[in-house]
């Protein structure tokens, strides 16, 4: 459907290929770049700077389940 295999990809198995598929959809052209989907799903830390010094660098809450499919692959 996408024109790809997403279970090719590593970590991804059918399920989180099926989630990621039904929370996205199969249109990305939504977003202009992967950092900006990045950005979308919460991935990406936002650092609060003063003074050069990092006060905090919390990530935001996300999108739904697919930012938690993502989140649970980068520690496997």
């Amino acid at each position: 459907m996408l024109g790809l295999d997403l279970t090719e990809l590593e970590g991804l198995d059918e399920m989180n290929a099926l989630t990621l598929i039904s929370e996205l959809g199969t249109d990305f052209t939504k977003w202009p770049t992967v950092k900006h989907f990045a950005s979308w799903l919460g991935l990406c830390p936002n650092f609060q700077k003063t003074g050069g010094k990092v006060k905090s660098s919390k990530t935001r809450r996300g999108k739904g389940h697919a930012a938690y499919t993502f989140r649970l692959q980068r520690g496997a």
